[in-house]
């Protein structure tokens, strides 16, 4: 049996990727859980702090398959092989995940402390020393800016994550689609 807090993050993520974060109040979340308004204010002061939690969760999931693939191998096509394995497990597993990061990230800096922006910069940074790290390798070109090579691969695989998950685009294999940015990547950066 899940404890409290999981079901009130699961629900939560369910509710307000179905309605958005403005239409969402937590009397939605309690009411879809069957958790009583109460018992969810004794885990989270507010909506804000439940979707903080929920972000900082993800994003920190994120940094860590980003850091394990690094010190695992270190080269370019794992790197990316990894993550892109990442987001498609979350499209299958998690549909609701990947349209809830998607739709309200980026909406909940202007609610929240730094600590939303920080987890973000910080898999940003990440992905930047990596990218030095293989132009120095020859893995890609040293013609390309670190951090614009970085921040396009991850953003772009967030937004594929997300057409994917909102119908915008064909319903594609995804074990096709990897091989396919693994080549775009491979062969576009040298």
């Amino acid at each position: 049996m899940k404890d409290k807090k999981e079901l009130i993050i699961e629900t939560a993520i369910e509710v307000i990727a179905k309605k958005g974060f403005e239409n969402t109040e937590i009397i939605d979340i309690a009411i879809a859980s069957g958790i009583a308004v109460g018992i969810i204010y004794n885990y989270f002061k507010s909506k804000i702090e439940i979707m903080e939690y929920i972000i900082i969760m993800e994003f920190g999931n994120r940094g860590k398959v980003l850091k394990k693939a690094i010190e695992n191998n270190g080269s370019f096509p794992v790197v990316i092989d990894a993550i892109l394995e990442y987001h498609i497990v979350e499209i299958r597993e998690s549909p609701s995940l990947v349209k809830l990061i998607m739709q309200e990230t980026f909406k909940m800096i202007e609610y929240s402390n730094v600590i939303i922006r920080n987890i973000i910069n910080e898999n940003d940074k990440i992905m930047t020393e990596f990218i030095v790290q293989a132009q120095h390798k020859g893995e890609v070109s040293r013609d390309f800016e670190a951090t614009f090579i970085a921040v396009s691969i991850l953003y772009s695989f967030r937004t594929f994550a997300y057409a994917y998950v909102m119908k915008e685009i064909p319903n594609l294999d995804l074990e096709k689609i990897k091989k396919q940015i693994l080549q775009f990547y491979g062969n576009g950066l040298v």
